[in-house]
Formats: C-alpha cells, structure tokens, sequence
C-alpha cells in the first residue's frame, strides 16, 4: 500500500487489492483515451481543451478515491499544470507499487520453482 500526497491531501493506493487496481486500470486508461479522442476531433482551442483534461483528471481521481476528491484536490480550480502534475503523481504511484509486487511474486516464484529441489541437491556437499 503506498500513499500519496497531492497539494497536502493524503491518498492511500493499495493496488495488491484488485479491486482497487482495475478502478486505477480503468481510469487511467479513461483520461488517456478522453484526452486523445478530444485531440482527433479536432478540439484546438487551449482553454476548451485544457478544461477538458481537467475535468478527465479529477474524474479519474474521483472514480478511483471516491466521489469529491478531485474537488477535494483542486478545490474548484482549473489549473492545468496542477492537474496533470498530480495525474503524473498518480501515475508513478502505480508504476512503483506494480513493480514492488511484481517484485514481490518474482522472487517468491523463484523459490519455489520446479527445479528448486535440483538446485538444493547441486549445493549439498557429499560427506564420505
């Protein structure tokens, strides 16, 4: 479980919960997909745009935290560098905890891997 900290506002992710980890899953992949699809229909206008991805980001949040986090977080602002940095927070948040557990399963595989028994016999010394 890992928590993070945006703007004095204390988070906590616990992504070994899979439950938890396919709402992250799911709205990470919500923003990235809202955003682009914004971009292809031909939205140029910074402002519009940028209103847009706030509100992608304090969806994301809301969904993945609860309701009235991203208010919580942005506290009605409409900052655009503060939405994506916190998305960016949110983002290597993720990555570190899924390399952490992937980690975690790796090594535990490792040990008790089929040929560990071969590996133990190939260590043992031989007493005559």
């Amino acid at each position: 479980m890992a928590e993070i900290e945006i703007g004095g506002v204390k988070l906590s992710l616990d992504l070994d919960d899979l439950n938890v980890a396919e709402k992250v899953k799911t709205s990470i992949a919500a923003v990235k997909d809202k955003a682009a699809a914004a971009q292809k229909n031909g939205v140029t206008d910074y402002v519009e745009s940028g209103r847009k991805v706030c509100g992608y980001v304090e969806e994301c949040f809301d969904s993945i935290f609860g309701t009235g986090t991203g208010k919580k977080l942005f506290g009605g602002r409409a900052k655009f560098s503060e939405h994506i940095d916190a998305f960016a927070q949110l983002a290597e948040a993720t990555v570190g905890q899924l390399k952490g557990l992937n980690d975690h399963f790796s090594s535990l595989s490792a040990k008790y891997s089929p040929n560990r028994a071969a590996r133990r016999r190939s260590n043992m010394k031989v007493v005559k």
